[in-house]
């Protein structure tokens, strides 16, 4: 048992690094999301309208992410937007 706790521990610790990648490459559209729904909410676009814009924010935000992240060609550049 003492052989495989470092493989398991490895791999513990790459499973949670993954899972904070993850978390936080979806953070950033959802937090843009949830603000554009509470600015469209308080200006009077209603429930569905605020909604709409909500999703298109967020949509929006994700995809100026992966687009800038894919067209750049710098590695040192790409790697300060992975970490933004």
């Amino acid at each position: 048992m003492v052989i495989f706790a470092p493989f398991i521990l490895l791999s513990a610790l790459g499973l949670f690094c993954w899972l904070i990648f993850v978390v936080a490459v979806y953070a950033l559209p959802f937090y843009v999301g949830l603000n554009a729904f509470f600015g469209g909410l308080h200006t009077g676009a209603g429930y569905p309208g605020a909604i709409l814009i909500g999703i298109v924010a967020g949509a929006a935000t994700q995809a100026a992410g992966q687009m800038a992240f894919a067209m750049v060609p710098i590695v040192w550049f790409r790697m300060a937007l992975g970490l933004l």
